[in-house]
């Protein structure tokens, strides 16, 4: 719920303390276990949004051009950071316990790499694939019954692509704006109507809004009534 209605990422903040809360353990281990979940979802966002580009190829080339650009750049960068960061030992000039706590359980993490732990990972990218598929699909139904009568990868593809929009840790409360823009980006193109579809997109971003709150809500006001009956 948080990570939903926070501005400026800072959701991810709340995920960290809770997950802290919840597990018992360190920032520093909860932080690199979040990390790498927030990679498998980047890369699984990246392979969708790949297979779904087929579909609307044609019409938005440009910016599948673009984004392939960026992903291959950013995953590029990723490596040469983690070579840097193992070849130069950053973790002993560190000074902060804090920070360097935090950098020992990614070192850790990364020269755990090996054969034998694959199939975990390999596990884990085809839970966030089914994870992410699922997600699309759901959208895929509302906006569908909402009047946006387009096939299931063209709005895959758009979901996907405004997505990583909003990943820029500049947004406003629960998402609106960046989410309304960049569908309107994509839907004019496809010669929707502006202002109606605007009112439909506000109607679909409440929509998704509806359960997280729920769901949030129910599960914080469980956790508080198990926490006093301990």
């Amino acid at each position: 719920m948080f990570l939903s209605i926070f501005p400026f990422r800072l959701g991810e903040i709340s995920y960290l303390k809770s997950l802290k809360d919840i597990s018992k353990e360190s920032y520093s281990k909860v932080g690199t276990k979040l990390l790498k979940i927030r990679l498998f979802d980047y890369l699984s966002i990246f392979l969708l949004l790949l297979l779904s580009s087929i579909w609307v190829y044609n019409r938005f080339s440009a910016i599948i051009n673009f984004i392939s650009l960026f992903f291959v750049s950013s995953l590029l960068f990723l490596f040469i950071f983690i070579f840097v960061f193992l070849k130069l030992n950053i973790t002993r000039k560190v000074k902060s316990e804090k920070i360097k706590d935090i950098f020992i359980s990614i070192e850790n993490e990364m020269k755990s790499f090996s054969t034998k732990n694959i199939y975990f990972l390999l596990l884990l990218l085809s839970v966030s694939l089914i994870y992410w598929f699922l997600r699309l699909f759901m959208g895929y139904l509302v906006l569908n019954m909402l009047g946006i009568n387009l096939s299931f990868f063209t709005i895959s593809f758009i979901s996907l692509s405004v997505f990583i929009l909003s990943l820029i840790p500049l947004y406003f409360v629960a998402g609106f704006g960046i989410t309304e823009v960049g569908f309107l980006f994509f839907l004019t193109q496809l010669s929707f109507e502006y202002n109606s579809t605007l009112i439909i997109i506000l109607i679909y971003h409440i929509y998704l809004l509806i359960p997280v709150l729920v769901y949030g809500i129910v599960g914080k006001l469980s956790n508080y009534f198990s926490s006093n009956k301990l």
